[in-house]
């Protein structure tokens, strides 16, 4: 089995069945992700829907897939549904192309690695250009990580990991329902790897901090740098759709989601009030030294702006700082 060397399959991939499950997957939402701008434009209510459908009868025929061209009998099977019968004839002209090119992968070789490096690739990219156009000289100097891929069906498991001691990135193929959102935006899940997992120094940093406001620093980037309202819906709402599908299946609660404090609101109000700050404290955050106690203080701070009324919060991004520290210590002069 060929492979890049920035994709790094584990032994159960050897199976068939196993890589026919991956190439499935991929195949599929390689297709079908380049028409899904014009649906959006064309459907702006029912787009994500018809994402739905497909999912659901990808993973309704999984169990029965034992090879790649397996890809285009779920593909036909859900041309067949009257989900896709109801559309109108520009919607199925925007099929009819997701369909040619479904014909087209299953005619390379190792697509499903491709697919990822690619978007290992993208998110590299995307990742520097955000650092440069934010000053955050630790996102600008990032490097490459290979992506190693596990097999986990029953999602026990995240679907995305870091292993910093390796410097590798997991991506696991699993059977859920998140999977596939998922896949239609691998590029997203790996920019969250490296900037809430890989690139922190600080090994102590809470799951709030990296879960709630570095996520939330990588989705309103996107929102502000991507040039087409079209495109902003669709990749921020399939992102959107893989975090609630991904916590509903690991028994999360909204608090994990948008976390403690108000945190997720914090970064929407600083992230839109004041750019600079919110960018500059993101990067004070990415390179906090490797102690416990500066972790916990980037807690308090966050936990002591959420606290404050909007008055108080644009006093607070007037301080000047050098330091978390500094800044933690500037908020005891506004309260």
């Amino acid at each position: 089995m060929g492979q890049s060397p920035a994709v790094i399959p584990q032994p159960e991939f050897d199976s068939p069945l196993v890589r026919a499950k991956l190439d499935t997957m991929l195949l599929l939402a390689d297709a079908l992700q380049p028409s899904l701008t014009g649906l959006q434009q064309l459907f702006p209510d029912d787009w994500d829907e018809i994402v739905s459908g497909l999912n659901n009868t990808f993973l309704a025929q999984i169990d029965s897939v034992t090879q790649a061209s397996d890809a285009q009998i779920v593909w036909d099977q859900f041309l067949a549904s009257l989900q896709v019968a109801k559309l109108d004839s520009r919607g199925r002209v925007l099929l009819s192309a997701a369909g040619q090119r479904l014909q087209l992968r299953l005619s390379v070789s190792d697509h499903p690695f491709n697919y990822i490096e690619q978007a290992n690739t993208k998110a590299l990219s995307w990742l520097k250009a955000a650092g440069k156009r934010r000053d955050v000289k630790t996102m600008t100097a990032a490097e490459a990580a290979p992506v190693r891929i596990y097999y986990d069906p029953k999602a026990v498991e995240y679907c995305a990991s870091c292993n910093r001691t390796a410097r590798e990135i997991g991506w696991k193929l699993q059977v859920a329902k998140h999977a596939f959102y998922g896949a239609l935006i691998p590029d997203m899940i790996l920019e969250h790897e490296y900037l809430s997992h890989l690139l922190p120094a600080n090994t102590y940093l809470s799951d709030a901090v990296r879960e709630i406001w570095l996520t939330a620093a990588l989705f309103w980037e996107q929102r502000n740098a991507l040039p087409e309202e079209a495109d902003k819906n669709v990749r921020l709402g399939l992102w959107e759709r893989f975090r609630v599908e991904l916590a509903r299946h690991n028994g999360k609660t909204d608090y994990d989601l948008y976390g403690p404090d108000r945190w997720d609101w914090l970064a929407i109000k600083m992230a839109f009030s004041d750019p600079g700050a919110f960018w500059r404290l993101t990067g004070e955050i990415i390179a906090s030294p490797n102690r416990s106690d500066e972790a916990e203080l980037i807690d308090e701070l966050l936990s002591s702006l959420a606290d404050l009324d909007d008055g108080g919060l644009r006093a607070a991004l007037r301080i000047r700082w050098r330091s978390i520290r500094e800044f933690f210590a500037g908020l005891n002069n506004i309260k």
